[in-house]
């Protein structure tokens, strides 16, 4: 942590200001009291089969199909090492020292940085056999204390390597800067302009304040309010075989290496006693946690089912951030959000939990609410 500039992070984990310990297999879960190996392999479930009438139709999908090649050469990958995060999975190989392999060895790191692009392409573009890649497709499993409850930590092998082929192939942030908007973004009369085309909300405008009414979405009596949802288990619960579908149709230059990412179960490995062999568990359905493409894969998967509640009840502003979904106004509609969640969530792989659903509002909104 200290070589990746890491200085508040390095100091809370030695002083341990995080809060919560990592457990051992056979440690007692604090929510429930049941052993935690049980709990782990509870969190991975089996990955069923959908029906043929769960995958959506694409109109258009010989288009979408239409797949165009990923290209990545030495370059790519020198300029890719100044974003390069991670720390160490069960090959104890982190970023920093995954750096300094490919930029500080000369002709040597010059031969790694053109098989890393190698590998770029090769799962980008191609079928490559899985015992190629096998071992980089095990990770460590670690059971953390929620204070009370159970979450999992993922340390994924070689994480800093399977962390650069995605933004070397261009699927993540590298940095660009979007072209500026004609006019000045800082004029204060474009901006508002902005605001009221969009139907956003203005840096540092009270959303209550009656000076600012013009963007307000408040209605009086109306039990006006944010609601919160949050997902089971999240991304252990998104069915695999949906997700790569829609990857294929809405997010077709990553498909062929999502698919060579999830063509077979990934191995979790969980520490035992010294000396004692990992225990293995098979992330067998979902998403696993700590794979770089987590989060947009995720987020491809649920654009269906994000599409159709909008579709559904559009009177509701409904933010997403993976499993956390939202809904901002009258009290009905967002109680509608949450009713279409529980009711076509889980086709998808979404099961929504409204006991762990909180509301946000005024106080004098709350019987309305109610």
């Amino acid at each position: 942590m200290m070589l990746g500039g890491k200085v508040r992070a390095a100091v809370r984990m030695v002083t341990n200001r995080d809060g919560g310990k990592p457990y051992s297999p056979n440690d007692l879960d604090s929510k429930s009291g049941r052993v935690v190996i049980d709990v782990l392999r509870e969190k991975h479930p089996d990955c069923p089969v959908p029906s043929e009438k769960a995958f959506d139709a694409y109109p258009d999908a010989t288009d979408l199909l239409d797949t165009m090649s990923v290209y990545c050469y030495e370059e790519c990958v020198a300029k890719a090492m100044a974003r390069l995060s991670g720390r160490a999975g069960p090959c104890g190989v982190e970023a920093e020292m995954l750096k300094h392999w490919l930029l500080r060895y000369g002709a040597h790191s010059e031969k790694l940085r053109e098989a890393t692009a190698e590998w770029v392409d090769w799962l980008s573009n191609g079928s490559p056999p899985y015992a190629a890649y096998r071992a980089v497709n095990t990770v460590w499993t670690v059971a953390l204390d929620k204070c009370p409850g159970l979450r999992l930590g993922i340390e994924a092998n070689l994480h800093a390597v399977r962390a650069i082929w995605p933004q070397l192939a261009g699927w993540t942030d590298d940095g660009a800067t979007e072209e500026e908007d004609d006019g000045n973004p800082s004029n204060e009369a474009t901006l508002r302009a902005r605001v009221r085309a969009e139907g956003m909300l203005a840096p540092g405008i009270d959303p209550g304040a009656a000076e600012d009414a013009s963007f307000s979405r408040y209605e009086l009596r109306t039990g006006f309010g944010l609601a919160l949802f949050n997902g089971q288990n999240g991304f252990n619960e998104i069915n695999r075989y949906l997700m790569l579908w829609h990857v294929a149709h809405c997010w077709n230059q990553g498909s062929r290496f999502a698919f060579n990412r999830y063509r077979h179960w990934v191995r979790c490995l969980v520490r035992s006693e010294p000396g004692e062999p990992a225990i293995v568990i098979h992330s067998k359905e979902g998403i696993t946690q700590g794979d770089c493409l987590a989060m947009s894969l995720y987020g491809v998967a649920l654009m269906p089912l994000a599409l159709k509640m909008h579709e559904a009840v559009p009177e509701a502003l409904q933010p997403w951030y993976c499993d956390d979904a939202g809904a901002a106004g009258r009290a009905l509609p967002n109680a509608q959000c949450l009713d279409f969640l529980v009711k076509f969530g889980p086709a998808y792989g979404y099961f929504p939990e409204p006991g762990k659903s909180h509301y946000i509002g005024k106080a004098e909104d709350e019987p309305v609410a109610h």
